[in-house]
């Protein structure tokens, strides 16, 4: 039977070509009908058509790469708009004609991507770094919204605190886990809100020759089945707000009753606990590494997930970031270069150095989250000044991505 060959689809080049024909020609049109460095809103006046259509021809064809001017430029149905409105201002036919054909050439270009403009957009996304940022910017709001709306209720601020300190054994380290958000509003009734959510891994073959990880309250109360004991009393409505725990095997979650907020009442909320020998404290032959994961599952428009390492805990480690998608490599606190390489999501995830303590540890956001850490600090007994502090700060984060730290652990001394 014949095949057809498939047809290949457009270089960078050819995509490159159009874009210089696009700004050549529409340069040309723009200097007959308006004046040099006409504003957007002018030119939207004088040739009676949108203010954002004028705003992204003048854009696209200021731009310094011909990816760029494709990038920026509106629809080809956009750009005719715009060139029968410069048409009524006697625009001579040769100028209008070459116009046409190079929009013309950018409809057929788009007609041999698989997706049409979305695979245009893309491709030319992973070749200039700065359209990969803003793509970025509205992929993640655009699965901000559709995860909203899905959900049924948004986060305006969440917060996310990992603190490290050396435990009483020795030989591990004890974690406080801080979870807060600010502006919880449920967008319809009846939606389950998940505040938290934790696999503890008690099989986990890494915590070999560890002693029993044993989770408590800040105020060290253990076998903990009432959500409300992990509640912060200070924030929002304290213990007094209607939460539950969920218990299924290694895997808790907390969760608000349904009745809880009312409509498009945002609620302030935060928990806190304290989990003995958590984590590995030096390295092992079979460990040479830990991991601290954490990956949001409810819609967020900022993101804060701070990490306090204690003086004594992991000495000269700087650590940093890595999203990936969440739990797809097999063992996720061993650095696996070739299961990295297929889960990590290049995605912005920086990490500031803090300093010291609490000190600098405010947001615009929320002012609520400083005192709210300062006091789960001081009902467990840490002093904040001894840890060092480092924060991710994100917008719209994609649900279900893992932002993963390994630790480099010392050898025991």
């Amino acid at each position: 039977m014949h095949q057809t060959e498939p047809t290949p689809n457009p270089t960078r080049g050819a995509m490159r070509d159009v874009g210089e024909a696009l700004r050549v020609s529409l340069s040309a049109v723009l200097a007959r009908v308006a004046p040099q460095g006409v504003r957007p809103v002018t030119l939207a006046k004088d040739l009676k058509i949108d203010d954002s259509l004028a705003a992204r021809i003048l854009r696209s064809v200021r731009a310094s790469d011909p990816l760029s001017v494709l990038r920026e430029l509106p629809s080809p149905q956009g750009i005719r708009i715009f060139l029968d409105a410069t048409a009524k201002r006697g625009l001579p036919v040769q100028l209008q004609r070459a116009a046409t054909d190079a929009v013309t050439r950018m409809e057929d270009l788009l007609e041999e991507l698989p997706l049409g403009r979305a695979s245009l957009d893309t491709a030319i996304d992973g070749w200039l770094p700065s359209g990969r940022a803003r793509a970025e910017r509205a992929g993640k709001q655009a699965v901000f919204k559709a995860f909203s709306q899905m959900l049924g209720f948004t986060v305006n601020t969440a917060c996310f605190a990992m603190v490290i300190k050396p435990s009483a054994a020795g030989d591990s380290c004890d974690a406080m886990t801080f979870v807060a958000m600010d502006g919880i509003r449920r967008l319809r009734e009846g939606a389950p809100i998940l505040l938290f959510g934790h696999s503890w891994g008690a099989n986990d073959p890494t915590r070999q020759g560890l002693p029993p990880m044993i989770v408590e309250t800040l105020d060290g109360e253990r076998e903990v089945t009432d959500a409300r004991k992990l509640l912060l009393p200070d924030v929002g409505l304290g213990a007094h707000i209607p939460v539950r725990m969920l218990e299924r095997g290694t895997h808790t979650r907390v969760v608000l009753e349904s009745s809880t907020p009312q409509l498009h009442a945002p609620i302030s909320t935060a928990l806190a606990y304290i989990s003995r020998n958590q984590y590995r404290r030096y390295r092992t032959p079979e460990s040479p590494t830990e991991s601290f994961m954490n990956a949001t599952k409810v819609p967020i428009r900022v993101f804060v997930q701070d990490l306090f390492i204690h003086e004594e805990a992991f000495p000269g480690f700087m650590p940093n970031i890595v999203p990936r998608m969440d739990n797809l490599s097999f063992n996720a606190a061993a650095r696996d270069p070739e299961m990295l390489d297929i889960d990590r999501m290049e995605l912005e995830a920086d990490l500031e150095r803090l300093g010291w303590g609490l000190d600098r540890i405010g947001l615009k956001e929320w002012s609520g989250y400083e005192p709210a850490l300062r006091a789960a600090f001081k009902r467990a007994g840490w002093d904040p000044s001894r840890f060092r502090a480092y924060r991710c700060y994100i917008k719209y984060p994609l649900p279900f991505v893992s932002l993963t730290t390994w630790f480099d652990l010392p050898a025991a001394p």
